[in-house]
């Protein structure tokens, strides 16, 4: 269970770039258009308020998924403007819309990626959604859980509860 740690996550503490014992980090999923406008193509603010951000917005809009995906931090006081922490390698951007795909949430998007990191940007190796309503982990009525896709195993989708 590569990435089991993440269930052990609270919304507090989800809602920052949080490194894992495993040497995964968490935090909210942006497209990289919509992170350097500022404000979305949504609408949401991307700086004070990720969690608007909607997963339509990542996952249809041909211009946001072009531009790639990264995963947002939030000072550790827990309060301040969000930056982007990393951005993904192209094997990451194809995973991020793996998930996106498979979503029930419409915004509020936690993930968690594990990877080698260099710089400001990530090789994806494995990306987990964080919390209920994933496709396989959950969704109406079931128990939390999260959809995983690893690049490694590209060929299996494990589900972590």
């Amino acid at each position: 269970m590569a990435l089991a740690a993440l269930a052990a996550l609270d919304a507090t503490a989800a809602s920052q770039i949080v490194q894992l014992d495993d040497g995964s980090f968490s935090g909210y999923l942006a497209d990289i258009l919509c992170w350097e406008l500022k404000v979305g193509i949504d609408g949401a603010d991307m700086i004070n308020a990720p969690e608007t951000h909607t997963v339509h917005c990542m996952r249809d809009i041909g211009d946001c998924i072009d531009s790639g995906f990264g995963v947002l931090e939030q000072p550790a006081s827990g309060s301040g403007p969000y930056s982007l922490k990393y951005t993904f390698d192209q094997a990451g951007n194809a995973m991020a819309l793996d998930l996106l795909k498979k979503t029930r949430k419409r915004n509020d998007y936690i993930v968690s990626v594990k990877g080698d990191v260099s710089g400001g940007k990530i090789a994806v190796t494995e990306i987990v959604e964080y919390g209920g309503g994933g496709a396989a982990g959950g969704g109406a009525g079931g128990a939390p859980g999260a959809v995983s896709y690893t690049h490694l195993r590209a060929h299996e989708t494990d589900s972590y509860l």
